[in-house]
C-alpha cells in the first residue's frame, strides 16, 4: 500500500503576516497547497470553515467560481476565499479541509 502523500499548505497575505482584523470587514484567505515535491495540488474537494471560540460555524465554502465560493487560481498556484467577518470581535479558527480531512487551521483575532 502506498502512504499518503504529504500535503504542505502555506498561508498566504494578509493571514500569513497578521493575526488581527477589523470584525466587520472583508478578509480574502489565501492559501497554497503543494506536495512534498513542490507541485501544486489542485483539489476540488476543499472547504474552507470558520468557526467562533465555541466552535459554532459562522462561514463555510466549498470550491466553485461564485463569489463567495473557493476559488482556485490554478496560474498562480493559490485558493482563495473573502470572508465578509462578523461585527463579532474574538477569536476564529479558519480551517482548511480536503476529502473531509483537516489539513491545517489557523487562529486570528477580530477588534
Amino acid at each position: 500500500m502506498a502512504p499518503e502523500p504529504t500535503v504542505i499548505l502555506r498561508w498566504l497575505t494578509p493571514v500569513s503576516n497578521r493575526d488581527s482584523f477589523e470584525a466587520g470587514s472583508k478578509i480574502p484567505i489565501r492559501f497554497s497547497v503543494h506536495d512534498d515535491t513542490g507541485n501544486f495540488i489542485h483539489d476540488e474537494s476543499v472547504t474552507v470553515t470558520i468557526t467562533d471560540e465555541n466552535e459554532q460555524s459562522v462561514f463555510s465554502a466549498t470550491y466553485g467560481t461564485g463569489r463567495d465560493e473557493v476559488r482556485i487560481r490554478e496560474s498562480a498556484e493559490y485558493y482563495i476565499v473573502s470572508w465578509k467577518t462578523p461585527r463579532t470581535p474574538g477569536p476564529y479558527t479558519i480551517s482548511v479541509e480536503f476529502q473531509g480531512i483537516l489539513v491545517e487551521s489557523l487562529l486570528i483575532e477580530l477588534r
